[in-house]
């Protein structure tokens, strides 16, 4: 039978390495490239991406870059910059309870793109 496209496969891999201890190992199949650095941004730039933040979000967001040094391109610090937002906005969304459902969504989706969820 047929798999779905999109949604078939690639639930039960195998690393590679366990391919070549088995001796199953196919470049042309396991081979994974191996994932380019993203050049280290300037301080200058993150004090852009960070610029007009309130203190909590900010102090926020300096935790979080101090904690996780590395990987962080343009597009990571504009995903953290929204999600160090998210979070300050949830301490004054204590008192509504649909308006904090929604933000609360909103974090954990941000939280997740950050890959910061683990």
């Amino acid at each position: 039978m047929a798999g779905q496209p999109g949604r078939s496969g690639g639930a039960n891999r195998i690393a590679p390495a366990l391919h070549l201890a088995r001796g199953t190992f196919r470049p042309d199949r396991h081979a994974r490239p191996d994932p380019v650095p993203a050049p280290p941004l300037s301080d200058r730039v993150r004090r852009l991406a960070l610029r007009g933040l309130s203190v909590a979000a900010r102090r926020l967001a300096g935790q979080i870059l101090a904690e996780y040094p590395e990987g962080w391109d343009a597009a990571a610090l504009t995903t953290l910059r929204l999600y160090v937002e998210s979070s300050a906005r949830l301490t004054g969304l204590q008192d509504q309870p649909a308006q904090l459902h929604r933000e609360i969504r909103i974090n954990l989706k941000l939280l997740h793109a950050l890959d910061l969820d683990r």
